[in-house]
Parts: C-alpha cells; sequence; structure tokens
C-alpha cells in the first residue's frame, strides 16, 4: 500500500516511554528498550578540522548514559575504529539514578573529557554529587585515574590517527579505513565495570562467567545519542541500544553460543550478554520536498573475528563483510533481488557490498546501495559465514549467523527523523531467509 511522506514523518516522530526494571532477567532472544549491562552506540563521526579559521568543526556525536538504578556503578567507555578495533577506554562513575553525557568531538578532537569521581577521589562531593535517594561509594582501583579531564597530547593524535585510517604510533600499524574525508569514524559501547582496568572488552579477564571479570552483569543502563551538524544547523538521535545480561538462560550462559561479546571471548558466553538481531526492515524514501537529502542506514556489524592492528595500505582479512541477501520492495510490493555473495570477504567479482565494515553510513540509493524506486522498504539478512579459518566455525552454533544492528535517517533541509529497523529475530536463533524464487 502507498503511504504519504506527512502520514511517514508524523510516524517516525512518536516517541515510546518504557518503565525500567532493573534487576530483572531477559531472553537472549529479544532486543527491548530497557535497562542493559551494555549499551551501544552503532556509529559516530566527528569533523576533526573546521572548513576555515573561526568557523564550527562541522559534524559531532554526542550522548548520555543513565544510572536506573539507586546503587553506584562504574562504566567502561571504550571507543572503537570502524573496523572494530578498541581505540581508546574512558571510566565513568555514576552515583544512583545519575546521568552523565560525553561530547565525541571533544574528546576525539581536544582530549577533553568529562570529570567524575567515587567517593574516595571526591570527598567533598563536589565532582560527582549524589542525591537524596542515591549510593555514593568508593572505588579504591579509580584512585590515580578518576577524575580525568584531560588526554594527553600523544593519545590524542594516536586516537585522530587510528579513526580515520592512518598510521598509529601506539598501535604500531591502522585500525581503520582511510576515506580521506576528514571524518573519524567508530561505534561506542558503555559496559558496566567494578573496577578502573586498563582491559578493553578485547583483552582477556574482561569477562569472567557470571559477571566475574572487569565487567559486571548490572541490567542498569540507558542512554541516548545525537549527530550535531554546526555548519548546517540540524540534529537528530536515537537511543543507545541496550544489551542485557541473563544467567539464567542457556543462550547466554553456554559456551558456543551466540553472545553479544562472543567475538572477543571465543564465543565461550562469558560475556552472559545478549546478542543483536541479523534481519531487518527498514524504510527508506527519497522524497523531494520534505526528505529532500534522502535516506541514510547506520549499520552496525559483527565481523566475527578478533581484529588487531594491520599494516597501513591494506584491510583485514575479513574485509569486506558481505551478506546472505537484500530486497528492495517499493510502495506497491514490487521487489528488486539484487545478486549478493553470503561469505566474507567477499570475491573481487562482487558488485552488491552497501556496509563492507563494522561500523557503517550509507546513501539508500548512491553508489553503494543503489535502490531503483523513489520510497519504499529494505529486506536486508545480514547474515554471512567468513571464509576464514579459524572464524569459518564461528559461531560455533551457527557459523553463518552474524548479528547486527541498522537505523534509517531521513535528512531534509529543515526535517529530520530516525527510525530503528524492524527486527525479525536475535543471533542466537538467526533466521535465513531468502527473499523471492
Amino acid at each position: 500500500m502507498r503511504t504519504t511522506v506527512a502520514g511517514l514523518a508524523a510516524a517516525l516522530l512518536l516517541s515510546v516511554v518504557v518503565t525500567p526494571s532493573a534487576h530483572a532477567q531477559f531472553s537472549a532472544r529479544t532486543i527491548t528498550n530497557q535497562p542493559g549491562a551494555t549499551l551501544l552506540l552503532p556509529y559516530f563521526e566527528v569533523t576533526l578540522k573546521a572548513p576555515k579559521a573561526g568557523a564550527q568543526p562541522g559534524k559531532d556525536t554526542y550522548f548520555s548514559v543513565a544510572n536506573t538504578s539507586a546503587t553506584a556503578i562504574l562504566v567502561k567507555v571504550t571507543v572503537w575504529s570502524d573496523l572494530g578495533i578498541p581505540v581508546l577506554g574512558i571510566h565513568g562513575y555514576l552515583t544512583g539514578y545519575d546521568v552523565q553525557s560525553w561530547d565525541l568531538g571533544d574528546i576525539i578532537r581536544n582530549g577533553k573529557l568529562p570529570a567524575t569521581a567515587s567517593a574516595g577521589q571526591d570527598p567533598t562531593d563536589t565532582i560527582s554529587p549524589k542525591g537524596s535517594i542515591s549510593q555514593d561509594i568508593n572505588f579504591a582501583s579509580c584512585t590515580g585515574k578518576l577524575p580525568t579531564t584531560q588526554l594527553p597530547p600523544d593519545v590524542v593524535a594516536h586516537v585522530k590517527a587510528s579513526l580515520t585510517g592512518q598510521f598509529s604510533s601506539v598501535l604500531g600499524g591502522c585500525a581503520g579505513l582511510n576515506v580521506g574525508d576528514g571524518l573519524a569514524r567508530g561505534f561506542v559501547t558503555v559496559d558496566t565495570v567494578n573496577n578502573c582496568t586498563d582491559r578493553s572488552p578485547a583483552d582477556a579477564g574482561y569477562f569472567g562467567p557470571g559477571g566475574s571479570g572487569d565487567a559486571t552483569n548490572q541490567n542498569v543502563l540507558y542512554g541516548d545519542y545525537q549527530y550535531v551538524d554546526a555548519s548546517t544547523g540540524k540534529a537528530e538521535g536515537d537511543s543507545l541500544v541496550s544489551i542485557k545480561t541473563n544467567t539464567t538462560d542457556p543462550n547466554t550462559t553456554t559456551s558456543g553460543q551466540y553472545t553479544f561479546y562472543g567475538t572477543y571471548d571465543a564465543f565461550t558466553a562469558a560475556d552472559n550478554r545478549q546478542p543483536l538481531a541479523t534481519t531487518f526492515a527498514a524504510r527508506y524514501t527519497k522524497d523531494t520536498t520534505v526528505f529532500t537529502q534522502g535516506t541514510s542506514l547506520t549499520v552496525w556489524r559483527d565481523q566475527k573475528l578478533a581484529q588487531g592492528p594491520f599494516t597501513c595500505g591494506t584491510n583485514p582479512a575479513w574485509y569486506p563483510l558481505g551478506q546472505e541477501d537484500i530486497a528492495v520492495f517499493d510502495e506497491l510490493e514490487n521487489p528488486q533481488i539484487p545478486v549478493v555473495i553470503p561469505v566474507s570477504p567477499q570475491p573481487p567479482t562482487a558488485t552488491y557490498i552497501p556496509f563492507p565494515a563494522v561500523a557503517n553510513k550509507t546513501l539508500v540509493g548512491g553508489s553503494a546501495l543503489p535502490v531503483p524506486f523513489d520510497a519504499g522498504w529494505l529486506y536486508l539478512d545480514l547474515n554471512t559465514t567468513l571464509s576464514i579459518a579459524p572464524a569459518s566455525g564461528y559461531p560455533p552454533e551457527d557459523p553463518a549467523a552474524a548479528q547486527a544492528w541498522v537505523t534509517s535517517w531521513f535528512d531534509g533541509k529543515s526535517v529530520e527523523a530516525s527510525a530503528r529497523a524492524a527486527r525479525f529475530d536475535g543471533a542466537s536463533s538467526a533466521q535465513h531467509f531468502h527473499v523471492g524464487p
């Protein structure tokens, strides 16, 4: 059926209010907007340099994290490159019911961090004050690490280089794609942790069964993020993806099952975190009256192979990522089904590779994702089998499964809107459905 642009805009601007339950157990098969132990910002971009002296830098990304419990918590914020390599780790302390915001532009461009500190580093309760019913405790491991408000110059240089595909002397190689447009790209994860640790989610010891590593299983976090472009005066945002732990569900406690951080804990389920979905329905429009600049998709994907720094001028062995199926429907239900290849890396003969990295932003109707219709929706089966041993067997329960996250962003001169793609499954029970004959 045909829908009007006005109706689409109204639907996209609706909001949902969720009453959180901080200590409940959740099904591993369903991603909801309830508090979790991990939050995902699927994609960010930051302009590194203003186009001219005195001008605003341009694109920026902000995110905020809230603690839904009275218990004070510590979080580890990890900034990853667009190819899935951890680049920077930041700690944040939240008293009970606290909220804390981070400006990725200020962090990446200038090395400036927000000040937070637990009771031991903040005895006068002025840095992270607590409310009348909020807990404020000491994390002794954070002494000397919190409050940190400025990164050293060499760390700032490393972060800038790593997020733009340049050589990092800290890593001894490259960490991301070199697009050459002056934008730093990647994604962010936020985990509840029990100490100020130098480890990242990619390091051994960060996860332990039942929350016995650095990371804990406290389902208390929720948050949001915003894209802001100072050069155009436009902004749009969404909720951070909430990823919950479950210590009683075999899908998140049994070795070999697909969990969110399975790529980094060898699919042992030590992280106890539910995986994301693998198949999606995403709306798009190229309307010229309201959303004049069309629709872009931000797509986060799991490469299923822990990636370290690589030689600059080359790409990781799994790159580019393929997919099992894509179908494009117009508003009269007519489909176009392009030929895709369900393995990664894609062979040189592949011509349809719209989401090749871990963190992607792709214009619908652009060269990477051509569509024949002005409006409609996309069926995306982003499962893929890695052809690289031993990753060809990951995850052990279903080597073809690959978790992902998809959001549509509708851009106009004065109107901005976003919509999370509908999700058909969870990676612990991935659908592998081909549309068409």
